[in-house]
């Protein structure tokens, strides 16, 4: 048994390990794999270009044999992907192969590319690799490939499609001159047109050509002579042809352009059979323009140095109608401003030009020539030699102003001499100072627009502030950036928000965001509706407006703050008299009691008499209580009042003010009354025989701002005098009696 039970142990372990084996193989493969799959050839890809062409332009796949050497050079673009460092690279080799030796491994090229011009590129390594192939090759296709080495010895292949070299082909351009320029004529000038002509074929071809001049000229104008020097040429040969064009004596200045010069370009081969076959048919076309003989100065001036955004020139006559800003510089709140300038020689032959740069002495300036930005022209003067026809020069100017309260400076003139006629050209450019004390006007009528500076608003109302942006030319003009940026804020003493203060912006009566970005057009206002809650604490406030120029050019940018003071009053509707009435009651019944209790202990250390002293207690306790208990009923009133009054806070106008206040005046007269009464009754009915009765009138309390003076009747002094919390006015004499101000007179509440 136990034999059996080692041999099943040992058979277990057996088991787990040719389990565990292939699994660590196969995990540690694809470790391996994934670790050099990091940084290994993936693709290779050659391209096959002009001098000059990119990776991502078409491919050029047919040459010529016999062309010129610029134009038999071959640009290899090379990229190698999934590697970035050379060290994975053994070696690169470059084959072109003419197809019929490809059997043969005879290659006309099989260059040893130089590892060390790949550099990294994207996800690979990327080079160019010229080659310019000999003259007379063979005509026909052409193979190429790419063979790459790596590290690891693997061969990497790529085959091209290939390209053609063409047995026949032509080529033709002008002399001097290139596509892109133009033809000059000028009055009874000859003009000429050199063609340089060559067959590019292979070099037992022998081709015929012929030119035919395709343009219609104006009506006065005679064809232009042609002149070949050889028509026929066997491969790599060359000829040229000559255009001449006699210019009438009238022809410029001219009504209508003139036309672009075309011609047409045919070259034929005779065939096995004797039949010429056509093989190369192509049109040229360059443009022309008329020229006086004696050069003019043709002088533009820009906003930018790129030639763009055009002030004026001296050669388009300005539109009456546009605006005179649109020709002008501008500069705003005396900043520096710059320009630029060019002038062309628009003639028919090269002239030396003297250039000068004048003002008056209300602005300094500098000239710096295009080709010298650093240092500026002496005298701002400078001299142009030997400008070439329609060719340019270019200038920068700064402008410096000094702080002056001008809207206008005097303008600044451009002058060039052409030194071989002595003719004068000039530009004048305008210059304008523009300052803008503030953007934003507030008030708080449209109609009367009396301008505010300082608002103010009680607790618990609302309000409407006007704003509004004087229109000014300069907002239409095409190259002022006329894009705005609005923003509101609210602040208090301590520069925190107030959200107890809300307000809306509208533009026109349209509700905007805020911040709000415009632009600013005419007639155009803006307003801010306030509303001021009734918890909001009284005191100055700062509203704050900013509007800023939206613009790339933020050094320049236009900004405008404006801040207007709000003072926030008291709202007296908000805390009725009598809203507080519990708290003044107990001041005045502690009083009371006070006094009561002053009077008794007196009483009883200095009279003598204590029937009278009763009957003088028991009167004044009565009169206290009927007192008491008329100023708690005023308070229980008032109270109720108060809390109809806040519930409807934020609906109630002047004339439910003013109707609480009539309801509440009546009901203290009939309490009064009522009490005064009921008060003689009883002395009457307990005293029969008192025949020496007071009473007491209280009077409905007037509120007035007007200050009691502190005086006393003859023989009495006041023990205590204050001013309750509702504005009363109450004093307490050395009898012990009562007395509050009711804008008038001094009014007894009881006697002791």
């Amino acid at each position: 048994m136990g034999e059996r039970c080692s041999t099943a142990a040992v058979l277990t372990v057996v088991l787990f390990l040719s389990i565990q084996l292939p699994i660590s193989n196969q995990s540690l493969e694809e470790n391996q794999l994934f670790s050099t799959g990091q940084d290994e050839i993936t693709s290779t890809e050659v391209r096959i270009h002009n001098l000059g062409g990119s990776w991502d332009d078409n491919q050029v796949l047919e040459w010529s044999p016999n062309h010129l050497e610029f134009n038999r050079t071959i640009q290899f673009s090379i990229l190698i992907e999934g590697v970035n460092s050379t060290d994975k690279i053994e070696s690169m080799t470059l084959n072109m192969t003419w197809i019929y030796n490809v059997s043969t491994g005879d290659p006309l090229l099989s260059e040893n590319l130089s590892i060390s011009s790949l550099k990294p590129h994207e996800n690979g390594l990327f080079m160019y690799f010229n080659y310019t192939y000999p003259l007379d090759i063979f005509h026909d296709e052409y193979e190429i490939s790419l063979d790459t080495l790596d590290s690891d010895g693997l061969l990497h292949t790529f085959n091209h499609k290939g390209i053609n070299v063409i047995a026949y082909d032509m080529h033709l351009n002008p002399v001097g001159v290139g596509f892109d320029s133009k033809i000059l004529f000028a009055n009874n000038q000859i003009t000429s047109l050199e063609l340089f002509i060559q067959n590019t074929g292979s070099v037992y071809t022998d081709i015929e050509f012929q030119i035919i001049f395709l343009t219609q000229l104006p009506s006065n104008w005679n064809q232009p002579n042609l002149f070949i020097l050889d028509a026929n040429l066997s491969g790599g040969e060359n000829s040229t042809a000559l255009f001449e064009f006699q210019a009438p004596s009238d022809a410029y200045p001219s009504k209508d352009p003139m036309p672009s010069i075309e011609f047409q370009l045919i070259a034929e081969f005779e065939d096995f059979t004797g039949q010429m076959v056509e093989f190369y048919n192509v049109n040229y076309s360059l443009e022309s323009e008329l020229v006086p003989f004696d050069s003019l100065a043709n002088i533009s001036a820009y906003r930018t140095n790129f030639s763009t955004d055009l002030i004026k020139n001296n050669f388009i006559e300005l539109d009456s109608n546009v605006d005179v800003l649109e020709y002008s510089l501008i500069s705003f709140e005396n900043r520096s401003i710059e320009f630029f300038f060019e002038f062309e020689n628009f003639g028919f032959s090269q002239t030396t030009f003297e250039l000068e740069v004048v003002s008056q002495n209300s602005i300094d300036f500098e000239v710096y020539s295009s080709t010298d930005d650093q240092r500026s022209l002496e005298g701002q003067q400078s001299t142009i030699t030997n400008l070439q026809p329609l060719d340019s020069v270019y200038f920068r100017c700064q402008i410096n102003f000094i702080s002056e309260n001008q809207i206008t400076k005097d303008p600044i003139a451009i002058i060039i001499r052409n030194a071989n006629s002595g003719t004068t050209f000039d530009l004048e450019i305008p210059i304008f100072m523009l300052e803008f004390d503030d953007l934003l006007y507030s008030t708080l009528d449209l109609d009367s627009f009396e301008l505010v500076s300082n608002l103010s608003s009680p607790q618990n109302d609302s309000f409407t502030l006007f704003l509004s942006i004087p229109w000014n030319n300069v907002f239409d003009v095409s190259y002022f950036e006329n894009n705005w940026r609005f923003f509101v804020t609210i602040s208090g003493p301590d520069s925190l928000a107030v959200p107890q203060i809300s307000f809306e912006l509208q533009q026109n009566n349209s509700s905007i965001t805020n911040p709000y970005e415009f632009t600013i057009d005419e007639n155009q206002f803006f307003s801010i509706l306030f509303d001021i809650g009734k918890d909001t604490d009284i005191g100055n406030y700062s509203i704050d407006i900013n509007i800023g120029q939206i613009t790339d050019d933020t050094i320049n940018a236009l900004n405008f703050e404006t801040q207007l003071e709000l003072t926030i009053l008291e709202n007296s509707s908000l805390f009725e008299p009598g809203q507080n009435d519990s708290d003044d009651d107990d001041l005045i019944d502690d009083s009371n009691n006070t006094s009561n209790n002053n009077s008794t202990d007196i009483g009883q250390d200095n009279l003598t008499n204590s029937s009278s002293n009763d009957l003088v207690n028991n009167t004044d306790e009565q009169i206290n209580n009927s007192t008491n208990n008329t100023q708690q009923n005023n308070t229980d009133l008032t109270q109720n009042q108060d809390g109809d009054s806040d519930s409807n806070d934020s609906t109630k106008s002047q004339d439910e003010d003013t109707k609480s206040w009539i309801y509440i005046i009546l009901a203290l007269i009939v309490i009064s009354l009522t009490s005064i009464f009921f008060i003689r009754k009883k002395i009457s009915r307990e005293n029969p025989n008192l025949e020496d009765k007071t009473i007491v009138e209280i009077n409905t309390p007037v509120i007035s701002n007007i200050q009691p003076e502190i005086n006393s009747d003859e023989g009495l002094t006041v023990l205590h005098q204050w001013t309750d919390n509702n504005g009363y006015t109450w004093k307490q004499m050395s009898d012990r009696s009562m007395l509050w101000w009711n804008g008038t007179e001094w009014v007894p509440v009881n006697y002791n």
